[in-house]
């Protein structure tokens, strides 16, 4: 009865929400990804502003499954009126609509109370993990090395060794239970290539200390990184720069990603 139950569980149909950075760059990937979750059944919600709706719509290729839910962008002082997403602002002025996405903290809460999604997937709004935090369970996810098959066979056992020598053989080797997840889980869906989240992302936080760095220093891979071509040359050293550019209100780009990717369920990439 008990492992019916668990399998019940396991094949039920999700309650899925997108919330992707406003830029049709971001917004059609989630939608591609949305449609391929609701092949398999699921449902998804998906938060985006009116206009990107209305261009959209014939993306929607399972509209019984994906539904829009329009988000109505708050004004902040200096951005144009009606400004809805990137292609609305110059480049200079995307920081204030990164402050604006940001002020929709308390609208994004109150969606999700209500809700109730078992999954939520985002890239620049790294505050949907707070909101995750507070309504329900919080987990995190290990990224190894090893395949996820060996980490749970393993790993997912008692962790006294007395306990474990004890056992009998067939008891030493037998899988673990499946659990049910509780709790929203947020995933930190990354649209750009993995090398790319690699060589920018793991390097020095402060910005005091990378802007005192030589140009070889900037753009000096990270250890561990794989590709001695795949790098950037000292004269792309600014390109880095954009990392400690204030993204939103008080926070740098690099603030937004990495709190993201840190404090989320899981993370998971976008591949060609």
């Amino acid at each position: 009865m008990r492992h019916k139950k668990m399998a019940e569980s396991i094949d039920t149909k999700l309650q899925i929400v997108m919330f992707p950075w406003l830029a049709l760059g971001h917004i059609i990937p989630f939608l591609n990804l949305s449609n391929e979750l609701a092949k398999k059944g699921h449902r998804i919600s998906f938060l985006l502003p009116k206009n990107a709706q209305i261009k959209l719509q014939n993306l929607n290729l399972y509209p019984n499954l994906i539904t829009f839910h329009t988000l109505k962008i708050p004004h902040v002082h200096g951005l144009p009126y009606g400004a809805e997403t990137t292609a609305d602002v110059p480049r200079s002025l995307e920081s204030l609509l990164a402050t604006s996405m940001d002020e929709l903290y308390d609208e994004i809460k109150s969606f999700l109370q209500n809700l109730k999604p078992r999954f939520v997937f985002f890239d620049f709004a790294h505050w949907v993990t707070e909101i995750a935090l507070e309504i329900g369970g919080f987990k995190t996810l290990c990224y190894r090395l090893a395949s996820p098959a060996t980490s749970a066979i393993s790993l997912i056992r008692s962790p006294e060794k007395s306990v474990f020598m004890a056992s009998t053989a067939a008891g030493k080797v037998r899988p673990p239970l499946a659990t049910e997840i509780g709790g929203i889980k947020t995933l930190c869906y990354k649209i750009v290539c993995p090398a790319t989240s690699a060589y920018s992302l793991i390097r020095s936080p402060e910005k005091s200390v990378f802007m005192a760095s030589t140009a070889a220093e900037k753009v000096r891979p990270p250890p561990g990184y794989p590709s001695t071509t795949v790098v950037l040359h000292e004269h792309e050293a600014k390109l880095l720069e954009f990392l400690f550019q204030e993204y939103g209100k008080g926070v740098t780009i690099y603030e937004r990603l990495t709190k993201g990717m840190t404090q989320c369920d899981a993370i998971a990439l976008k591949t060609c």
